[in-house]
């Protein structure tokens, strides 16, 4: 019998598209793993590898500070910036640690999810606005939820990008968003 070439090595291989015509590979490992799952596995090569796409963050030493309710999404934005060699000064998984960890360690750019328990990311960025308002803010949302992501821009939001996406999308907004404080 021939060997599934999925299972080529006894280890999965990244599937050459993902699951759906229109999904991403972020949405495929969210969708296939689930996230408590996901919490106790090695994060993928293929996603560390993306992060490679961008070698301006080597000289940048940028401090990044993460904001979801979702411990995977966290744990996969957190493997994309710092295989770009960004540094992940704090996570937060509410607008209230979110603001608490904005005060602390005063990031250099913060990615935060609109959609939280508690207080959500449109209270957190007027809250992050109000201690700086120079803050670097880039809105992580999903699709279904652009009236949200053009109240965040609005308020004072730097940049945005849609869930699900593909790393280097992520980077890249943060590229322009940090670069934009180096002009």
């Amino acid at each position: 019998m021939a060997e599934d070439p999925a299972r080529a090595g006894g280890r999965r291989r990244r599937p050459e598209r993902s699951c759906g015509e229109s999904g991403s590979l972020v949405a495929a490992y969210y969708i296939c793993l689930g996230e408590l799952a996901a919490a106790d596995l090695p994060r993928p090569a293929w996603w560390l590898g993306a992060a490679q796409g961008l070698k301006d963050f080597a000289t940048m030493s940028k401090r990044i500070l993460i904001v979801d309710d979702s411990l995977l999404m966290r744990r996969m934005i957190a493997d994309c910036l710092t295989g770009a060699g960004l540094e992940v000064v704090a996570e937060a998984s509410s607008g209230e640690e979110a603001v608490a960890s904005f005060r602390e360690h005063r990031p250099d750019a913060v990615t935060l999810d609109i959609v939280m328990p508690g207080m959500g990311g449109l209270s957190a960025l007027e809250q992050i606005l109000s201690i700086d308002r120079q803050a670097k803010v880039v809105v992580v949302s999903a699709l279904n939820q652009t009236r949200l992501i053009t109240e965040a821009i609005r308020k004072g939001a730097s940049e945005f990008i849609v869930k699900p996406f593909m790393p280097d999308q992520l980077l890249e907004t943060l590229g322009v968003c940090l670069a934009a404080d180096a002009n």
